[in-house]
């Protein structure tokens, strides 16, 4: 179980070698765990600040995580619909998190670990 998860949470999950890597080696630097709770305090603060439509959509679409055309199925509207409404939320998003942080490196690396933000929310919460 444990080899399993940290497979899946590794980027390099496919060189992991556990006959030479320790648990030391797979912890998170205290620097790199102190930025990564600042982006996850920054995107739940945001999606909260959020239109309800848009906060419902992004939460389906990162957290559960639904495909597009499921969430479609569930909406009754064509999954093109969907991912367009995606895109604008996500947009939306960005511009809060913008007004939430004058840090660029913050901003940038909240923005750019959207999936991987929420997916790590999700696991901490579940």
């Amino acid at each position: 179980m444990l080899r399993n998860h940290y497979r899946q949470s590794q980027r390099d999950a496919d060189r992991l070698d556990f006959g030479v890597t320790s648990l030391f080696d797979l912890a998170l630097e205290p620097a790199d765990a102190m930025a990564e709770r600042h982006e996850h305090v920054l995107l739940l603060q945001a999606l909260r600040r959020i239109p309800i439509e848009h906060q419902t959509l992004l939460e389906l679409y990162f957290w559960e995580p639904l495909p597009a055309l499921e969430i479609a199925s569930i909406l009754g509207v064509p999954e093109g619909t969907v991912r367009t409404r995606i895109r604008r939320a996500k947009a939306v998003l960005e511009v809060e998190l913008g007004r939430l942080t004058n840090d660029p490196k913050l901003f940038e690396s909240t923005v750019s670990n959207l999936e991987d933000g929420a997916r790590q929310i999700r696991a901490r919460s579940g």
